[in-house]
């Protein structure tokens, strides 16, 4: 790093956009039954295993990480319902615009990310769920 060269392995890290937002809402899995809890963003973390000594392969390692957060912003006064069940940062779409579009008497939600797709799931850089597919 002293160099300011990229060699075999080597750690890069990237800052990315810090946003003071209300978190994601997470299920946490528990004994008997599913929670909702706040949860943020950890780390976005590829490792691209190419670089390893032996291994010609292109063969990356990818994960979208997140911790359980206790926001210092509780209160007893709770939110409408649409500030959570229509807002795509609390779903975990990201940053965006998500509307229920009504067409013919037939309604759909659709959902237009702020950020660009990583290539390495599909998913918006700073999204944590696909918008209405299932999780791997």
């Amino acid at each position: 790093m002293l160099d300011k060269k990229y060699v075999k392995g080597q750690w890069n890290e990237y800052v990315a956009e810090f946003s003071s937002s209300q978190p994601a809402l997470g299920v946490r899995e528990l004994e008997d039954k599913n929670v909702i809890k706040p949860a943020i963003p950890g780390m976005i973390l590829t490792i691209d295993k190419c670089s390893y000594v032996g291994n010609l392969e292109n063969d990356i390692s990818f994960h979208r990480l997140y911790a359980p957060n206790s926001p210092h912003t509780t209160t007893k006064a709770v939110r409408y319902c649409k500030f959570c069940h229509a807002n795509p940062i609390a779903l975990g779409y990201g940053n965006g615009t998500l509307v229920y579009d009504i067409n013919t008497n037939k309604g759909k939600w659709i959902f237009t990310p702020e950020y660009a797709l990583n290539p390495n799931d599909s998913l918006p850089e700073d999204a944590w769920i696909p918008f209405l597919k299932k999780c791997r």
